[in-house]
């Protein structure tokens, strides 16, 4: 390989936190910049696209992964076989929303101003659902850098757009106007890098092509579908039980911070290609254990993250959003609890044995799982009760499930399925690390910022060390390869 997997990972990651970073101050200045009635709406709007998005794209996108690599003599058709039916299916959306939809969806939510700022979403789908292919296509074509920067100079775009437009007018309507007009920017740039990455075949698309893909996507992306569906589902149950003020307080704080994407999606992208040959071939171990250090590397980061960040969670929320969201600090502490889950993406071995019937099964038991407790649990403990399901259902349901299935995949026992120990030991270690930062929190008073920037220098030298000392890194031969551009590999 021209570079090794992990640096690979680290250009894709890079991107990825940087787009996402993008789209976290645009939520930031949001907040600041509009009422909590007009901020909610902005939110409520693009939630129902991304609600949506992964049932209108039919795991088309993640295709790609699987299709470039069978068939290099034919990356040019199946690439337009895959846009052709995104392009249809955006157009279906944008035709439901012009046709009366935002009047459903704004009568859904109890919030007579969807029904503006839909219909300037309408278009939206026209030009993302196509860009969604764009990761999946050049990373098989073994150009993550170009993900990278694309991702990163979108976010700027639309960061740039959004801010400006509310900086003259403090309107959602604005705020939606200026993400649609940043995804009919982006389009041109992003449909060229797809064209100029796939040169072998042509563009003259096929039945049968078409057809493939479509059998191969449509439990995929159901499974997508109702993932989504059940990450997001606490959301809309919130946005339809409560009022609007409290939708925006929970919003806010009921995410899954930018790291699980830029981290694990990014490491998943660059080994599902690898693990789909090597479980083809039947190397089920070096399979197995490919994925489960891509797995450790990730806990080394997200678990000393999602510590820190529990520890830091109030302050953090009003230095984002103002001490007006103060409370968005309980359910971002009850999110946090999903990292420990999320250090690989266990779907990702479904994927490569070719078996997304698995990912959709499980999605659509805890779809329906999450759907009952939430309703249950908000009506007792009010809106934190939605996401307190969330987190159940991943722990009492999606994780036993996949430890299950993995291990038949793979032929090993459930324990030798996860590297449970070196997870323990990570979130051990990183509790521990947290106690000299105790007494600065409550003893000596200081701005949040301040107090952000120095516990955050603090624990970070701490976590290197103990690293380093615990032999999960090694921080001389770490320095040395930054030095020269490239990340440890």
């Amino acid at each position: 390989m021209a570079s090794s997997r992990t640096s690979k990972a680290f250009l894709l990651a890079s991107g990825n936190f940087a787009s996402a970073l993008a789209l976290l101050i645009v939520f930031a200045v949001l907040a600041r910049l509009l009422t909590v009635q007009e901020y909610a709406t902005y939110r409520q709007t693009l939630l129902a696209y991304l609600f949506v998005a992964p049932l209108l794209s039919l795991g088309l996108p993640q295709a790609l992964y699987y299709f470039m690599p069978l068939r290099e003599e034919r990356t040019r058709q199946s690439l337009a076989n895959n846009q052709i039916l995104l392009l249809f299916l955006g157009g279906m959306f944008c035709f439901f929303l012009l046709a009366g939809g935002n009047h459903l969806l704004a009568w859904r939510f109890g919030n007579p101003s969807l029904r503006v700022t839909l219909l300037i979403l309408a278009p939206y789908p026209l030009v993302m659902l196509p860009l969604s292919s764009l990761a999946a296509c050049l990373i098989a074509q073994d150009r993550p850098k170009m993900v990278a920067l694309y991702n990163t100079a979108s976010k700027v775009l639309m960061l740039l757009l959004v801010i400006g437009l509310c900086f003259w007018i403090p309107k959602a309507s604005y705020a939606v106007a200026g993400t649609v007009l940043a995804g009919f920017a982006a389009f041109p740039l992003g449909l060229w890098l797809m064209l100029r990455s796939c040169r072998s075949g042509n563009l003259r698309p096929d039945f049968s092509g078409i057809s493939e893909q479509i059998r191969y996507s449509v439990p995929l992306g159901l499974a997508a579908m109702l993932a989504t569906l059940n990450i997001g589902l606490d959301k809309i149950i919130v946005a339809s039980m409560c009022d609007t003020d409290t939708f925006a307080v929970y919003v806010n704080g009921a995410m899954e911070i930018p790291l699980i994407s830029t981290i694990t999606a990014s490491a998943t992208s660059i080994l599902l290609p690898e693990m789909t040959k090597l479980y083809r071939e039947r190397s089920l171990e070096e399979s197995l254990n490919l994925w489960k250090r891509a797995a450790v590397k990730c806990a080394l980061i997200l678990i000393p993250a999602m510590v820190y960040l529990f520890f830091v969670a109030s302050p953090l929320m009003r230095i984002l959003f103002s001490t007006t969201y103060s409370e968005s600090a309980t359910p971002f502490r009850i999110y946090l609890c999903l990292l420990p889950v999320r250090i690989a993406a266990f779907g990702a071995i479904f994927m490569a044995a070719g078996k997304s019937n698995l990912i959709l099964y499980r999605s659509l038991i805890a779809l329906v799982a999450n759907l009952l407790l939430s309703i249950i649990l908000v009506s007792l403990l009010g809106y934190l009760g939605a996401a307190i399901a969330t987190v159940l259902v991943v722990y009492i349901w999606v994780v036993p499930y996949n430890l299950k299935h993995i291990a038949r995949l793979m032929e090993r026992r459930i324990s030798e399925t996860f590297p449970f120990s070196k997870v323990l030991h990570i979130f051990l270690l990183s509790l521990i690390l947290l106690l000299p930062l105790i007494p600065i929190r409550y003893y000596i008073p200081m701005p949040d910022l301040l107090f952000l920037i120095l516990s955050g220098a603090i624990y970070a030298i701490l976590l290197l060390l103990a690293l380093n000392h615990f032999r999960y890194l090694d921080l001389t031969r770490l320095v040395r390869r930054l030095r020269r551009g490239t990340p440890q590999s």
